[in-house]
């Protein structure tokens, strides 16, 4: 029996690449999957995105688990589009405990207007991290338990950094502005403290930016 049987794990960028091995290595513990993809290009990326052929091998490599996946073509932008798919997902599974916000874009082509590109990294990989926890968080404070976690590229000694350790710098070098960091990046990270709205303040989630893949199992 793996360590994550019976636990269901939500994955965005879930076609190809790092979401597909996030997608198999939960299941080769014994989660089930929530998998979404936008399965389309984005006119300013200048590689080729997934497609729905992708999002299917990873149904495929998934299943060939024996595990369960529920998987759909849906874009991290809209929040309507995330919470049809969790409440999809969660209807088939039953429950959900791991979100991996994975989707992310990197135009680094030499567009036209760099000011279109930047919106769309800012539209896919900060608010669409937001609308990711927006839409799985509901259900979670109503289990009273789950751990979530985002990563982006940034300028970082490691080559990675994740927005919720943007907000902790922010705050370190500003001291008195950690509201302002938090609201700025859309991610609200206090301690492990998931606040999305005052409604859902008293709900302690596992808010961890910086967990590996091997750390999320090992909760």
């Amino acid at each position: 029996m793996g360590k994550l049987e019976g636990k269901v794990a939500f994955i965005t960028g879930a076609a190809r690449g790092q979401g597909r091995s996030h997608a198999i290595r939960l299941a080769q513990e014994g989660a089930d999957i929530i998998a979404v993809d936008l399965c389309a290009q984005i006119d300013t990326v200048p590689y080729p995105m997934a497609t729905p052929e992708d999002l299917e091998q990873t149904v495929k490599e998934v299943e060939a688990l024996d595990r369960r996946i529920v998987a759909s073509q849906a874009d991290v932008r809209s929040l309507t589009a995330m919470q049809q798919a969790v409440r999809d997902g969660v209807a088939q599974l039953g429950r959900l405990d791991i979100v991996l916000a994975n989707a992310g874009i990197a135009p680094m082509g030499k567009e036209e207007d760099p000011a279109v590109s930047f919106q769309d990294v800012i539209d896919v990989n900060l608010t669409g991290v937001w609308n990711t926890l927006r839409a799985t968080a509901p259900i979670m404070v109503e289990q009273g338990e789950g751990v979530a976690s985002a990563w982006n590229f940034g300028p970082d000694n490691e080559g990675l950094v994740s927005v919720g350790e943007l907000v902790e710098r922010l705050a370190r070098r500003w001291p008195g502005q950690a509201r302002w960091a938090v609201e700025a990046t859309g991610q609200p990270h206090e301690a492990g403290l998931l606040a999305l709205d005052s409604s859902q303040a008293r709900a302690r989630l596992g808010w961890r930016p910086r967990w590996s893949l091997q750390q999320t199992i090992e909760r």
